[in-house]
Parts: C-alpha cells; sequence; structure tokens
C-alpha cells in the first residue's frame, strides 16, 4: 500500500500500539465476564497502552518490522492478560472466549475502519485514507498472527484443548515460542502464507465494508493504491 515518510509511520506506530492496547483490554474484558477479575486487579482492564506493552511483541519486531521492509503488515503482540480460570464457571468455553477475545476485537476495530474509509461522506483527503486503511490492515494483521497456534499467542488454547495437550508439555512449547516465532518471520515461505492471509482477510472486509455503505469497490481501490 505505499512507501510510508517518517511522520506516518511515526502515526502508524501509534496506531499499532493503541490497537494492541484494545487487544489486550478485549482479554481482560471478557475474562472478568466470565467470572475473574485478576485482570482488572492488576489493571489490565484499561485501554491505557503502558499497561499492555511488551518490550518484544510491541516494540522490538514491530519496529523493526517498519524500518526493514518484509512485505507484510506489522505483527506483534501485547503482555499477556494475567487470567485464572479456575474463577471461570465455565472453564473451557471461559478459557477460549478470553483468548479469542482479543483476535476478535481487532477484526471488529478492522470492520469499523473499513466502513468509514468506504463511506462516501468520509473526507477524500487521500492520506488520511492511507493511514485508516493501513490501521485497518494492522488489525487484521494483529488478529491472523495472534491465531497462531503457539504461546503466548491466543491460538495456542485452540492447540491444547484440540490436540487434549498436557499443561507439561504446553509449558514445555512455551519455553521455545519467542525462538519459533522470531525464525518463522524470518522464513520468506511463513511470510508469504502470512502476507496472503492478511492481504485476503483485508480486501474481504473491504468488499463487505462497500456493500454495507452501498458504494462500489472502487472506492476501496481508491485508498490503497
Amino acid at each position: 500500500m505505499g512507501t510510508l515518510d517518517i511522520r506516518q509511520s511515526i502515526v502508524c506506530y501509534l496506531l499499532f500500539v493503541l490497537s494492541i492496547s484494545i487487544h489486550e483490554f478485549s482479554h481482560a474484558f471478557v475474562a472478568y465476564l466470565f467470572g475473574d477479575s485478576t485482570a482488572k486487579t492488576y489493571g489490565r482492564m484499561t485501554l491505557n497502552p503502558l499497561a499492555h506493552l511488551d518490550l518484544i511483541g510491541t516494540v522490538l519486531i514491530p519496529l523493526t518490522m517498519m524500518i526493514v521492509p518484509c512485505n507484510i503488515a506489522i505483527v506483534g503482540w501485547g503482555r499477556p492478560v494475567p487470567v485464572d480460570i479456575r474463577n471461570f464457571k465455565y472453564r473451557t468455553i471461559g478459557d477460549i472466549c478470553t483468548n479469542l477475545a482479543g483476535p476478535f476485537s481487532n477484526l471488529i476495530v478492522a470492520t469499523f475502519l473499513m466502513i468509514i474509509n468506504c463511506s462516501p461522506w468520509f473526507c477524500h483527503n487521500n492520506v488520511v485514507r492511507h493511514l485508516l486503511a493501513i490501521a485497518a490492515c494492522m488489525n487484521i494483521s494483529l488478529a491472523i498472527f495472534n491465531l497462531l497456534p503457539l504461546p503466548p499467542l491466543d491460538g495456542s488454547c485452540l492447540l491444547k484443548y484440540v490436540t487434549n495437550m498436557s499443561e507439561e508439555a504446553f509449558l514445555m512449547i512455551s519455553q521455545w515460542s519467542y525462538i519459533i516465532m522470531l525464525v518463522l518471520i524470518n522464513l520468506p515461505q511463513f511470510r508469504h502464507l502470512l502476507f496472503n492471509a492478511i492481504n485476503y482477510t483485508f480486501y474481504g472486509i473491504g468488499y463487505l465494508s462497500c456493500k454495507i455503505v452501498g458504494t462500489t469497490e472502487d472506492m476501496l481501490f481508491s485508498f490503497i493504491k
């Protein structure tokens, strides 16, 4: 979607951090709805970005991806939200919903941004439209990346329950997860797969947004050139 100057890159990173905050807040909020107030007690049920920053996932990897072109949108994660599933009345469904709340919230944000962008009454400033499209793409990237079945990413809960994995095996995988993720990000095949998943989801949401507001797909292509 084009090359960004330094000011636009800064704006994009700030939007990325805000998206991370929404993601982590959603985990905390859904856990609270299911009966666990651990995250709220630790001050994590907030949209304040400072409460959710992770040195590797929110700072190191995203900034590196902004500096070194890698043909995919910025991906990353926030500091894991503390959750005690023993407080859930329905542990399995509560754990799954709490984990998936983060990616789902990012998809909602992406859809909201794309609906605004595709609306005919929205401003015709291409720079603004371009930045909002990138923000939508980042949220989609966060959703898809965090669904990977590796701890501490949200998809790990599906891996645990689908395979009926023991807690010992899960903890063993967790010890190597950061290294595995760093290796995967540097594999061209993985980047290509991730790029396609993000790209198809982005255009799918964009197409749906155009239909919702009653505009043609030309509106979508006008701000992503």
